[in-house]
């Protein structure tokens, strides 16, 4: 049985996603890596009970979708948004330049129960649930500042040459991984790690800065650019504070649900150069975390977009190139490393979301 609410709203869905890579345009629970953009993004809580939207009278509503009741939320003009915990959230607005205006407010009634005002006027947001920290930072700014919403404490970590991401670990540290420096022709990474007393760990990492994509099971990390002149796949213990090592291939770079398994693309030279022969120019790379052994599934000569599935054991693959050796949606099976054609009408894997089972992906075409 389906069911509609007269809450009209106005959604601008993005088509922002690259030739080749991971895909970025799967609507997911949750606040994502960087907080959510009101108005840009579906905003649904982990545990699937509430939306958070712009209505078409441009105020801010949370619908509980388990009734589709429609809460006007009492905060400012809110531009950037996360889910602080089952009934609450926090808002954001810049009313001036280098100015943020930070409001949590209840979803269940609307009503605003705290207010800040952080001198930053940063873009992103990295959410800390134990400790109820929020950490504001932008692209290549050269500072992150960190709200305790708790004691209204602010602390400022300065990078050295910019920000390129943040995010909190399970162990309650904060880390911070720097802009590209070179010496020479070699690319370092320096990540910074904040933990208890704000007390500093730093890793320096041999490759250009991306993205890190922590594990969901250990404290492993992997950095794996995705454009640049020397772009390995970095190890890194978080536990210990200190890099592992570099395999082939190039980001981005993702874990399986379980942590053994991590999914990258390599190109035939690179590979050779660790003793893999592939006849392909590009490769999809599975690599087994335990003993960090390469498997390769040739993908041709140009690069698709790809998305794993929840449980992980699936890799959705389709590409925007005709030319391309798969052309359209394919399905590969991580256990057995085969290829499975999807059949049907042709649509692309670019607004869609998948099923918490895996069994089901559902997509926006046109």
């Amino acid at each position: 049985m389906f069911r509609t609410f007269a809450l009209t709203m106005t959604l601008a869905l993005t088509a922002c996603w690259e030739v080749g890579g991971a895909n970025q345009q799967q609507s997911l629970l949750g606040n994502g890596e960087t907080g959510n953009t009101i108005g840009f993004e579906l905003s649904i809580s982990d545990d699937g009970r509430y939306l958070v939207a712009a209505g078409a009278d441009q105020r801010l509503y949370a619908v509980q979708l388990d009734t589709l009741r429609a809460v006007p939320m009492r905060v400012g003009a809110a531009e950037r948004m996360v889910f602080a915990d089952a009934d609450s959230a926090f808002f954001t607005s810049h009313p001036e330049d280098g100015v943020t205006i930070v409001e949590r407010a209840s979803l269940r009634t609307g009503d605003r129960l705290g207010h800040w005002r952080v001198p930053v006027g940063s873009r992103f947001i990295a959410f800390d649930s134990p400790t109820q920290r929020l950490a504001f930072w932008s692209w290549f700014m050269r500072d992150v500042h960190v709200l305790d919403t708790r004691s209204a404490d602010l602390h400022v970590f300065a990078s050295g040459d910019g920000v390129i991401d943040v995010r909190w670990l399970r162990s309650g540290e904060l880390a911070v991984v720097d802009a590209t420096t070179w010496r020479g022709d070699e690319p370092v990474t320096l990540i910074h790690l904040w933990g208890e007393g704000w007390r500093e760990r730093r890793i320096e990492v041999p490759n250009c800065a991306s993205k890190l994509v922590i594990s969901p099971v250990d404290d492993l990390a992997l950095l794996a650019p995705t454009s640049c002149q020397k772009d390995p796949v970095s190890v890194i213990d978080l536990d210990r504070g200190e890099f592992v090592q570099n395999l082939p291939g190039f980001g981005p770079v993702a874990f399986s649900p379980d942590g053994k398994t991590a999914v990258a693309f390599g190109r035939q030279a690179d590979l050779a150069t660790f003793g893999i022969t592939t006849e392909a120019p590009y490769s999809l790379l599975f690599i087994e975390m335990t003993d960090r052994t390469i498997e390769t599934l040739e993908l041709g000569d140009s690069l698709p977009i790809y998305q794993l599935t929840p449980d992980g054991e699936v890799v959705l693959i389709f590409s925007v190139l005709e030319s391309a050796t798969y052309d359209g949606i394919f399905l590969i099976d991580i256990a057995t490393r085969t290829i499975r054609e999807t059949h049907g009408p042709e649509v692309a894997l670019r607004e869609f979301v998948i099923t918490p089972d895996s069994t089901l992906v559902y997509l926006i075409e046109n």
